[in-house]
């Protein structure tokens, strides 16, 4: 049984939760590869980047033809076409990708050579034009709203992915803001060549994904995602702080985005609630790409972008609390990671988030998505409300998002496929 993984990226929070996947497959014997469009890790087993097909010419011809013709005839890139969809698009949304691409999988010898594709986050990638080539069996793992959507990752509380995704509110000022009700089409004709087993890692997003017109007829699977147990788990917080550079002295939150800035990930709101909080013995650690703007901050430490799963384990070990404010999401990655360091996680009750947390015991669910619940919660938390025990919040988290459990469930989905 040999299973394929394809996703874009090598890097980012789907990447991540794949390649968990992946590694926790091979444990278990599974003949498991991965196949990326932009591939950077060359350490990670049994993957490998997308290998252009030319026209049946000899390879060392290939590049000096494809550039003559293009030279002749110069030819707009499917990428480049779809920026020119988003020129003038609104600021305060997440990214917007369309479906049609340059690239064709089919003929990968990988995919050729495999029994089962598990797709992951395909944007840029994979044309949905494929799946009308495609003759083998097909898992989804969805890790945002895009696959079922005409363009949105997420859609910002937008339903318009249950009926037709026209008059789409993310692409007002774009030349034509139903472009997304003709990729959903786009998406919807090609999709009637495939039955794809979904898979997601929260209960919102299968809900979601069940209720929308592009995949309610799929079947769906609500797997979480898992973690490297040997490298996040309880580190001696003192020690931890001396590496990072972080006061002892303070109540130390940490925040993590790959933007910090990215609104969907609420860091305004968190700054907001500090300022109307009762404490104020308070220091932020930050992870992730920020503006020159946050550097002005005293209170506020900078870690940049950490790849390094070893210093992202210290820092959550390092941290009091993680707080997690965001306006929309799944179920990231971030928060099983800090969970299984035995750091509590306060967070808004949306996506993923009642999932996994429980007030009191191992974070704070906020009920109203405002800075002032926000503070309210960080007050409760700062005056002592709940006690919290580190090595029973680690100890639950290990069990229930342990590799060997998800791919377990995979492993069982892969067979009934085979035997279907």
């Amino acid at each position: 049984m040999k299973i394929l993984h394809i996703n874009t990226y090598d890097q980012g929070g789907a990447a991540i939760a794949a390649i968990r996947l992946h590694k926790a497959l091979l444990e278990q014997g599974i003949d498991s590869s991965m196949l990326f469009l932009n591939k950077t890790n060359y350490y990670l087993p049994a993957s490998f980047p997308y290998i252009e097909i030319s026209k049946k010419r000899p390879k060392f011809l290939s590049r000096q033809i494809n550039r003559l013709e293009n030279k002749i005839n110069p030819k707009e890139t499917q990428l480049e076409c779809n920026k020119l969809k988003l020129q003038n698009k609104i600021k305060g949304f997440e990214m917007f990708t369309f479906n049609t691409t340059d690239f064709d999988i089919t003929n990968q010898s990988l995919l050729q050579d495999s029994d089962i594709i598990h797709l992951h986050y395909i944007a840029g990638f994979v044309d949905y034009k494929v799946f009308k080539k495609l003759r083998k069996p097909v898992i989804w793992t969805l890790h945002d709203m895009n696959p079922f959507t005409g363009g949105c990752h997420y859609s910002s509380g937008c339903e318009r992915f249950k009926s037709d995704c026209k008059d789409c509110p993310q692409l007002i000022g774009t030349i034509n803001k139903n472009n997304s009700f003709e990729d959903q089409c786009y998406k919807k004709n090609f999709l009637s060549n495939i039955s794809p087993i979904i898979t997601a890692p929260s209960a919102w997003l299968n809900t979601c994904s069940s209720q929308s017109t592009l995949f309610q007829n799929f079947q769906s699977f609500l797997i979480p995602y898992s973690l490297d147990v040997s490298i996040f788990k309880p580190l001696d917080k003192k020690f931890c702080r001396q590496v990072l550079n972080l006061p002892d002295d303070k109540i130390i939150l940490l925040f993590v985005s790959d933007f910090i800035d990215n609104k969907r990930k609420g860091f305004d709101l968190l700054t907001n609630s500090l300022t109307q909080t009762k404490l104020h013995n308070i220091h932020i650690c930050a992870i992730g790409n920020s503006n020159k703007e946050l550097e002005k901050h005293n209170a506020l430490t900078l870690l940049g972008r950490v790849a390094d799963e070893r210093i992202m384990a210290m820092a959550y070990s390092a941290a009091d609390v993680f707080v997690l404010p965001s306006r929309e999401d799944n179920l990231p990655n971030v928060i099983l990671e800090s969970l299984a360091c035995g750091t509590p996680v306060i967070a808004f009750q949306v996506g993923g988030m009642p999932d996994v947390l429980k007030t009191g015991f191992n974070g704070i669910l906020v009920k109203e998505l405002t800075s002032e619940s926000l503070s309210k919660s960080l007050d409760d938390f700062l005056e002592g409300k709940y006690k919290f025990n580190g090595n029973e919040i680690s100890e639950n988290a290990r069990q229930k998002f342990s590799p060997s459990i998800q791919a377990g469930r995979y492993i069982t989905l892969y067979q009934n496929m085979m035997t279907s």
